[in-house]
Parts: C-alpha cells; structure tokens; sequence
C-alpha cells in the first residue's frame, strides 16, 4: 500500500487496541468507543488489509501471521506520533500526582519495595505503586502500557525494549540463631547434612548446588520445596533447617527475624537483576524520574 491518503488513521488506534487486549469488547473499553464501533472498524481494516487480523478460536481471538508482522511498526509509529504531539510536561516529585504499575519477582519486591516506598513518602509523597504479579505476558504487557517497568531477571530481553543492569545477584545460607550445629560458619558438610528448604523458582540455584554437592561425593535432603521466598526465612527462623537464598532477600528478612547469614560453602553462581521498559516511557519526565531513584537505591549492592 504505497497511498496512505485516504486511509482513516482512527482505524489504527483500534488495531492497536485489538492487538493488545485481543477482544472486541476489552478495546472498546480501552479507546472509549461502543462495541459496534469497533467490530465496524476492524471489518473496514480488514478489507483494507485483505487479512482477517484476528480469527476467533477456543480460547478468545487470536492474531493472524500479518497481524503479528504489523505489531511492532504499529506501535512504533503511533509511539512516534504520541511523543511528537504531546508537550514536554515536567514532574515535581514532591508536587504531582501519578501512579506507576510495576511487575516485580517476589524475591527482590521484599529487598527493594520497603526502601523504595520509604524514599518515595519522603520525596514524592503522591506518587502511588501497584505491583503486578510476574507472568509470561511481560513483554506484551509492557508493549500495550499494561505496566510500566519490569523488575527481575530476564534472560532475553527483546530488543523492542530497553534495560538497565541493576545488580547482579549472588546467593547467601541462612539458619536460625541459637542453631544446635551451625554458629559461625558453614562448612561444607555441614550444609550437606543439615535438613533444607528449597524455593523452586526460576532464578533456583538447585541444580548447581546438587551438582557441586555430588562432585564431592554428598548429597543433601530436602524438607520442604516451596515457590515462595517469604516461606523459606519464616520456616528457618523456627526450626533447625536452613535455606539457600537471594542474598539481598536474606539480608533484608535477617533484619526482622532472628537469623544468622553465611557465605554459601559451594560455588553457586548469581544471576542479573534488570529493569526493563518500553521505550514510549523513555522520555517521559516521571518515568525517567522513577527509574533514576531504582538505579540510585540499587547502586549500593551491598544496602540491599
């Protein structure tokens, strides 16, 4: 299509909207026009594009292989016009309002969320946080302005969006105070001995530790798999097992309960914590002020 003159640029403001909620209804609600309104849209962009874009299936509509090919230049280019259009607006932080969607692994909300609601009280004090749950729709949920940042670890982060390296992470033993075995260090059979509580989640470092383990001819029992990190501290602090943790996130429950935190005795190796972002909140004066205060508190590895 070499004219795009006589093409209704509103119609793109719905496939836009209908390629990130996936529903007739949903985009209605999204752009404030009837349900009519917008299943007449899609018929006339889907004459113009002699592609159906969205086919219905079991479970809901799902987009068609042109569909999925116009996603990115779609939203790069409305992106684009947005930016041009809207004004530079500045951002006071202790005068304006605004509300930030933040998807976050559970592990690092409980070691940065306390510092970063305690830094925001002080300096923006009408500026809100709703964290999201981690799911598998990160990356369309940050293309669709579902949220607005990601915090975690991201082993590929698509090259649509842009990063920053927060830290990278290592791990840390925990036991409870008052342990009959474990006092001041952790040597490596006794961690091999004692009972342990294991996180099964996707930054684990099971494999590794199980691994090292057996090369030395040990192995290691465990009492209680969890895919919680806040269960793991709060079963350590009252019985005699101990746990292999994030070692911010156990430095951070070391605070509030009575544990004691070891170097790990084996050779686990960290892993990258990142904030991630569309590139539409690049410029933007709150956003940019957000993610200076998260590069700012996770600067100190060691504060965490």
């Amino acid at each position: 299509m070499d004219n795009i003159g006589g093409i209704d640029l509103n119609l793109l403001l719905v496939l836009e909207a209908l390629l990130a909620e996936r529903s007739v209804t949903r985009a209605a609600r999204r752009i404030g026009l009837s349900q009519p309104a917008v299943s007449n849209a899609l018929a006339r962009l889907r004459a113009l594009l002699d592609d159906p874009l969205l086919v219905r299936t079991g479970t809901g509509m799902e987009p068609t292989a042109r569909a999925l090919e116009l996603s990115v230049p779609l939203q790069q280019a409305l992106d684009g016009i947005r930016r041009a259009l809207s004004p530079a607006a500045s951002f006071e932080p202790e005068r304006s309002a605004f509300t930030f969607r933040v998807r976050s692994a559970d592990n690092l909300e409980l070691s940065l969320l306390p510092r970063l609601i305690a830094r925001l009280k002080r300096e923006a004090p009408r500026v809100d946080i709703i964290v999201d749950r981690v799911g598998d729709t990160t990356e369309d949920d940050l293309r669709a302005g579902r949220i607005d940042l990601y915090l975690g670890s991201w082993s590929s982060v698509p090259s649509s969006l842009q990063q920053h390296l927060l830290h990278h992470e290592s791990f840390a033993c925990i036991a409870r105070k008052g342990h009959p075995t474990i006092k001041r260090r952790l040597s490596l059979e006794a961690y091999a001995r004692e009972g342990h509580v294991l996180v099964e989640s996707g930054d684990r470092p099971s494999q590794v530790v199980d691994t090292v383990l057996a090369d030395q001819g040990l192995g290691r029992r465990v009492v209680l798999r969890t895919p919680h990190f806040l269960v793991a501290p709060l079963v350590v602090a009252r019985t005699d097992l101990i746990a292999t943790l994030p070692r911010s996130l156990a430095a951070t429950c070391a605070q509030f309960l009575p544990l004691n935190v070891f170097p790990p005795p084996l050779d686990a190796p960290g892993y990258p914590l990142q904030m991630v972002w569309h590139p539409r909140t690049r410029d933007q004066a709150p956003h940019r002020w957000l993610r200076r205060v998260i590069m700012e508190l996770s600067s100190d590895e060691q504060s965490w």
